[in-house]
């Protein structure tokens, strides 16, 4: 589309020999102007959400990683009170 409107603008420039009040040279130069900064605006827009998925990858691992902690100090929390009221029942066997 913009460089529909530059040839077209090219043309009537040099054909009616108007003046750059053309309203469809400032339509191409807004165009020239606004298209790149649209473009860096989607494109951090882009950069930013790929950034946002990751960090909610990495902190969906860090949690299926603390959960797993969590339940294996559970197991081990288990295993020392069994292995403390053992130690309790000898003592009060007297052995």
């Amino acid at each position: 589309m913009v460089a529909v409107l530059f040839v077209y603008g090219n043309i009537n420039f040099f054909l009616e020999k108007e003046s750059h009040g053309s309203f469809l040279i400032i339509v191409f130069y807004t165009g020239v102007v606004l298209l790149p900064a649209l473009a860096l605006l989607l494109y951090r827009r882009i950069e930013s959400g790929m950034k946002d998925a990751a960090e909610l990858e990495f902190q969906k691992v860090l949690l299926e990683n603390q959960k797993n902690t969590i339940i294996a100090l559970r197991e081990q929390r288990h295993d020392i009170i069994n292995d403390i009221t053992l130690a309790a029942a000898y003592i009060q066997l007297g052995k």
